[in-house]
C-alpha cells in the first residue's frame, strides 16, 4: 500500500519531467496509482525549482497571477494565466482553451470567438492592445506595412466600458494621417516620424490602465528557462487533470453501487 508521505519513489521519474515525450509516463504512473497527490507534489516542487533561482522571470510569474485574477471572464483560471503567460495571444487555441474550442482568427475580431461576450471583454481588449504594441514596434521594417494595428487600437476602443481608456485610445487612433486608408504609404510615412514616440505612449497607456504591456527583455537563457518550465506546467496539468477525471469516476462508480445496495 502506497504510504501517504511517501515521495522517494517518484524523484527518479521528475528528472524526465521536461522532457515532453515522457508525457505518456506520467499519465500512466498516475493512472496506475491508487492517490496520485504525491506523485503530483512532487512534480509541482520540480516546476518551481526550474525558475526558483530568476529574480526576474519570478517577477514576470507573480505579474501573470495578479493579472490573470484581476480580469473578469468565463475562463478557468489556468487557462488565463497561460493567456497572459503567452503575451496575450490573438487567439485561443486548444493549448489554453480549457473548453477545447480553437479558433484560428486574426484577433481582432476575437469577440466572435469567445462564447460569453460580456464575461470575456478584458481578455479581447488586452488581446487587440498587445498586438497593437508588438505590431507597431516592427512595423517600421516592414517592407509591406499593414494596417492591423490601427484596427486593434478601434477594436480595443470599442470594447471597453473605461471612458478614459477610450479617450486615450480615441488620441492615439486619432494620431493618424486622414488619408492612410486611400493611401497606405501614407502611414508608413507618418510613421517613419512619429511611430517610436507613438509606440511609447501606447505602451505607457497600456500599463497604466490595463497593467499590461510591461517591458521584459528577458535573456536568451531566461527565454529557455521559461519554455521548459512552460512545458512541464503542461505536464502537470494534463496529470492532474486526469487523475482528477479518474476519481471522480471512482467515486461515481462507488456512489452507484451504494445505490444498488441500499436497493
Amino acid at each position: 500500500m502506497q504510504k501517504t508521505h511517501d515521495t522517494e519513489p517518484f524523484q527518479e521519474l521528475v528528472k524526465h519531467i521536461a522532457n515532453r515525450y515522457w508525457k505518456e509516463v506520467f499519465l500512466l504512473t498516475a493512472e496506475a496509482l491508487a492517490n496520485a497527490d504525491n506523485l503530483l507534489n512532487v512534480m509541482k516542487v520540480k516546476v518551481n525549482q526550474i525558475v526558483a533561482g530568476d529574480e526576474k522571470i519570478q517577477q514576470f510569474l507573480v505579474w501573470v497571477n495578479e493579472k490573470s485574477f484581476s480580469v473578469s471572464t468565463s475562463y478557468k483560471p489556468a487557462a488565463v494565466r497561460d493567456f497572459y503567460f503567452s503575451g496575450c495571444p490573438l487567439f485561443l487555441n486548444e493549448a489554453i482553451d480549457p473548453r477545447g474550442k480553437a479558433s484560428h482568427t486574426d484577433g481582432l475580431d476575437c469577440v466572435d470567438m469567445i462564447e460569453n461576450m460580456d464575461d470575456d471583454l478584458d481578455l479581447c481588449i488586452d488581446a487587440n492592445l498587445s498586438y497593437a504594441l508588438e505590431m507597431s514596434e516592427i512595423y517600421a521594417s516592414q517592407s509591406d506595412p499593414s494596417f492591423s494595428f490601427d484596427l486593434a487600437i478601434n477594436s480595443a476602443m470599442q470594447l471597453t466600458d473605461d471612458t478614459d481608456l477610450y479617450y486615450e485610445l480615441y488620441d492615439l487612433y486619432d494620431q493618424f494621417p486622414d488619408d492612410s486608408w486611400d493611401d497606405p504609404g501614407a502611414l508608413h510615412r507618418w510613421w517613419q516620424i512619429n511611430g517610436q514616440a507613438w509606440s511609447k505612449q501606447l505602451q505607457t497607456v497600456m500599463i497604466e490602465y490595463r497593467n499590461l504591456g510591461h517591458t521584459w527583455q528577458f535573456l536568451s537563457e531566461q527565454k529557455h528557462l521559461l519554455q521548459r518550465y512552460r512545458i512541464v506546467l503542461v505536464i502537470v496539468r494534463i496529470v492532474e487533470l486526469s487523475y482528477s477525471r479518474k476519481s471522480s469516476k471512482c467515486c461515481c462508480y462507488r456512489s452507484l453501487k451504494l445505490k444498488d445496495v441500499k436497493r
